[in-house]
């Protein structure tokens, strides 16, 4: 289409005229691409992205042959829109190297990607993907669980989280659960691979997040900030379920650790969320360590206090954990609170240590 298209400048092949009337050869050879252009744009509800790379695993070489090679890409530009935010990004002097084989594509890639924000950085990334309906049967067959399409590792030096923005059409809930705006930077390593299920599944490795501001996905004239993060762990993101595996986060605001899943929904609250229908089902355990006067000064929302009023010291530690099979939907709530001290004009009120439990169901 004319948002969305793939342009080449300039060929070289091994191949011969008469290689190519009479195609009997089970290897394209070597090829040479320069002058790679490409556009998308990403809509809401929408696929075009991955449109674009199945239409790659449907079509090189040549629909239906069984045939490997190497293609060595350079000077490659490529441009994208998120339709729902405005949001733009554009990736320089790319190059990649892709080996074909039958039934599937292998690629290292390397390139600088810039947002509309001026924020830039580089990316290097190793690709493989599988396009044979075999192999995901042959593998389906032997594994209770779902196969890779494909699978991805990027290291990433700088590069703008705003990217984050262009998987929003590939869920349902893609609005509710990618924020319509988010900016900062990333330096580290992720994993990424794509099911035959459909679910996602990011691992980071050293992961550091930098300069971070979200806009609330009901409001997004409220950012929420965070100067620094780091990630480790396991994040699967499916049809209906974020997962974590031995995830651990660190931020501004504390640190948080996750072993189990729930639901999307429960991924963004506001004021008028009331706590009780936020806390919903979860399977596994999940910890937080949360710094009281950090949260109040970057989420005034979350910790609401009355005008005039500042926490000067507090931290609470939070524990969920889902309880046996017999109990379905229930989940024990621990609570602790050090000292907290709050300070209103020049007087100043300070609650003793406490804790809490209880059963959600």
């Amino acid at each position: 289409s004319e948002a969305s298209h793939f342009r080449v400048r300039h060929v070289e092949s091994e191949l011969n005229l008469f290689d190519l009337l009479g195609w009997t050869s089970s290897s394209l050879g070597d090829w040479i691409v320069r002058g790679v252009n490409i556009h998308f744009d990403a809509g809401d509800n929408d696929r075009n992205l991955e449109r674009i790379v199945q239409n790659l695993l449907d079509n090189v070489p040549i629909a239906g042959a069984s045939v490997g090679g190497r293609i060595r890409i350079q000077d490659v530009v490529a441009d994208a829109t998120d339709m729902a935010t405005g949001g733009e990004w554009r990736l320089t002097r790319g190059k990649a190297e892709i080996r074909l084989k039958p039934d599937s594509i292998g690629a290292t890639f390397s390139g600088t990607v810039t947002d509309n924000a001026g924020q830039s950085g580089s990316i290097r990334a190793i690709v493989s993907a599988h396009n044979s309906e075999e192999h995901h049967a042959a593998r389906s067959a032997t594994s209770p669980t779902p196969t890779h399409r494909w699978k991805c590792e990027l290291r990433n030096q700088s590069v703008p989280i705003s990217l984050i923005s262009l998987i929003r059409g590939a869920f349902a809930d893609g609005n509710s659960l990618v924020p319509p705006r988010i900016g900062g930077e990333a330096t580290g390593m992720i994993r990424l691979s794509g099911d035959s299920d459909g679910a996602i599944t990011a691992v980071a490795d050293g992961l550091e997040v930098d300069s971070v501001e979200v806009a609330d996905t009901t409001n997004s004239n409220r950012i929420w900030t965070n100067q620094h993060a780091s990630i480790e762990g396991q994040l699967t993101l499916n049809g209906t379920q974020v997962i974590g595996r031995e995830l651990q986060i660190k931020t501004d605001l504390g640190m948080a650790t996750m072993d189990g899943a729930f639901s999307h929904s429960s991924l963004w609250i506001t004021r008028q969320t009331r706590p009780l229908r936020w806390l919903k089902p979860i399977d596994g355990e999940i910890t937080a360590e949360i710094d009281l006067v950090a949260m109040a000064e970057r989420l005034p929302d979350v910790a609401s206090l009355r005008d005039g009023t500042r926490i000067v010291s507090g931290k609470i530690t939070a524990k969920m954990e889902s309880l046996p099979i017999d109990q379905a939907n229930a989940f024990r709530l621990s609570l602790e609170c050090d000292a907290l001290r709050t300070r209103a004009k020049l007087r100043v009120a300070e609650v003793e240590p406490m804790g809490f439990s209880a059963i959600v169901a």
